[in-house]
């Protein structure tokens, strides 16, 4: 596997460049490309340095390792807010937009290992190692140091972001280079290790992407189904309401058009009994209103 030291020997001598390599898929050769041309770079098979590589003391230090930045704001470079949750000798930074990406264009060829993390406690958070855009390992939130081990070879370019947002932290990063040549390297039992490794973490991630998105996509049917029976009762709530009212309105019309009749019908009777002159027909008249 690979060395577990923190540096190491190493006559490889990177210079940061300008342009790069964004998170969201840029072009990796073009970035790769630009970054050596700025460096002055000829020898691709020199192995990293791993010394100058893992010291983080200054954003100056860095970029004249060969760590490329993406994005420039107050948090770029180890916040003071976070001084006392990360060892003092590790990096840590993020982008206030998120989608921050810190890239290293590699020499050489062989098995890297990174140590590193992400500080942001946030759930979902996520900060990810890509090797030309393909993501090789990832630390959840507040995952202060997680390991991986990751077959590289020369011109490969190393990135380590926010996936979409956390907080970047790199402990340590280790090269070790093989002296074989490119193909003989390729059949290495530690790069064939380090394949299946991360072949199988790859492959558990997908996993974990699948079954979070039938969860989803579950939960979204399940939502939809509570809001149409929701739906149902408001509106046979509204119905019960309407016929209840109507119900109400016609009892008082019936009440009322009683009243008027009984009304009506006594001042008929009142009429009749005035213009009746035996009693006998007024007692008759009598008898029928009763």
């Amino acid at each position: 596997g690979a060395g577990g030291r923190r540096g190491g020997p190493g006559a490889g001598r990177l210079r940061t460049g300008g342009g790069g390599l964004q998170a969201n898929g840029a072009d990796t050769s073009a970035a790769v490309t630009l970054v050596s041309k700025a460096a002055g770079l000829t020898d691709l098979d020199e192995c990293p340095d791993n010394v100058k590589l893992n010291d983080f003391s200054s954003q100056e230090a860095m970029q004249s390792a060969g760590w490329w930045f993406n994005w420039t704001d107050d948090f770029t470079y180890k916040p003071p807010i976070y001084r006392g949750f990360v060892p003092s000798e590790s990096y840590w930074g993020f982008s206030m937009k998120g989608h921050a990406a810190i890239t290293l264009r590699v020499t050489g060829a062989g098995v890297l290992t990174i140590d590193f993390g992400n500080l942001l406690g946030t759930p979902g958070s996520r900060v990810s190692v890509l090797l030309n855009l393909e993501r090789k390992a990832s630390a959840e939130a507040s995952t202060l140091s997680t390991t991986a081990q990751i077959a590289f070879d020369k011109e490969d370019a190393l990135s380590i972001i926010e996936d979409p947002r956390g907080i970047i932290v790199i402990n340590s990063i280790t090269f070790r280079c093989l002296e074989s040549k490119s193909e003989d390297m390729k059949a290495s039992s530690e790069v064939v290790d380090a394949q299946k490794h991360w072949k199988t973490e790859y492959n558990a991630l997908q996993h974990e992407a699948v079954v979070k998105k039938k969860k989803q996509k579950e939960h979204a049917a399940a939502l939809q189904q509570v809001r149409a029976a929701k739906d149902l009762v408001d509106k046979d709530r509204e119905e019960v309401a309407h016929l209840v009212q109507a119900a109400s309105e016609g009892a008082a019309r019936a009440k009322l058009e009683a009243a008027q009749q009984h009304h009506d019908n006594m001042r008929l009777a009142e009429a009749l009994e005035a213009m009746l002159t035996s009693s006998t027909e007024r007692a008759r008249l009598q008898a029928l209103m009763d």
